[in-house]
């Protein structure tokens, strides 16, 4: 268990030998559920031995809500400005001529500890790691319904994962923490990212075929409304979703949870997963996730031909 020194409004976090200030440790992240910083420290302490996995050797873009979810919230890339202690590994990225970002990277509880003191509720990795950057180790789909009802969000996911039987593509769903769903392809690390996007594109595209009546492939919200958009664009070279088992800065401090497809069925609700429940469900099922770390993937040249 971490040390900790109380210093007036201030708190040292000895985490492994390191140690992480912590600020305001007392402040309100969540108004109506009375969930503090600190809380939130406590629960990402506690689950960290599940979280951590899908954060190690990947460059993060902090989220950050340094006022809890009232607050506003902005996303920062570039660590550059950030005094950071010289045990927290960064990757340099150039995008462009003249142009670097300097990534954080977590890879332990006190890197994780680290950027939820300033104020990342949530997490958000890459889907690829060192050594190798331009090859993810998952495709992602992501459900997302815009003033649509959680059960087409449901008829959507059992449609993908029909889609995914046929093509013998193992998948892995996963509440997003708010109102969708997200669904994971192991990969095993073979293909870069312009090789995943296409695969994603057409499943996509796939699904929208056979629910073309509640899901959407439109990229602009207006022209979406009241239906699933099934956004395939997030497979891509610095683009982020969401980790499994991070808390994201809603409403009763929800919690983006894997899933068994047997849960995925009429009643199931975003909102029971939340940062005073997950624990006990971890102690219960363990990480449904694990399998996506080491599988070898698909054969997407099989995949492909089965598909034409």
């Amino acid at each position: 268990m971490p040390k900790l020194i109380n210093q007036n409004s201030e708190m040292i976090l000895t985490l492994e030998n390191k140690k992480v200030k912590i600020s305001n440790p007392s402040k309100i992240f969540w108004p109506e559920e009375k969930i503090s910083k600190l809380d939130l420290i406590n629960f990402y302490t506690e689950i960290a031995p599940f979280i951590l996995p899908y954060l190690e050797g990947r460059p993060e873009s902090l989220f950050r809500t340094p006022d809890g979810i009232k607050g506003l919230g902005f996303f920062q890339k570039d660590t550059s400005n950030l005094n950071l202690p010289d045990w927290i590994e960064t990757k340099t990225v150039s995008k462009m001529e003249n142009s670097l970002t300097k990534y954080l990277i977590i890879n332990d509880l006190a890197s994780l500890i680290y950027v939820v003191n300033l104020g990342c509720i949530e997490i958000n990795p890459w889907a690829s790691k060192g050594p190798d950057f331009e090859k993810p180790d998952y495709l992602i789909l992501d459900l997302d319904p815009v003033e649509s009802s959680f059960d087409n969000v449901i008829k959507t996911a059992l449609i993908i994962k029909e889609i995914l039987d046929d093509l013998n593509i193992e998948g892995y769903p996963k509440t997003s923490g708010k109102r969708g769903l997200h669904i994971y392809l192991p990969t095993g690390a073979k293909y870069d990212y312009a090789q995943i996007k296409t695969l994603a594109e057409i499943i996509a595209n796939l699904a929208h075929r056979k629910a073309a009546d509640f899901t959407s492939l439109e990229r602009s919200p207006k022209k979406r409304k009241g239906k699933v958009y099934l956004d395939w664009l997030q497979n891509g070279l610095d683009k982020t979703t969401v980790a499994p088992y991070s808390v994201r800065p809603a409403i009763k401090a929800t919690v983006s949870v894997p899933l068994d497809w047997e849960e995925i069925r009429s009643g199931l609700n975003p909102e029971d997963f939340n940062l005073k429940t997950v624990t006990a469900r971890l102690k219960k099922k363990g990480d449904l996730f694990s399998s996506i770390l080491y599988s070898t993937g698909f054969d997407l040249k099989k995949v492909l031909k089965k598909i034409s």
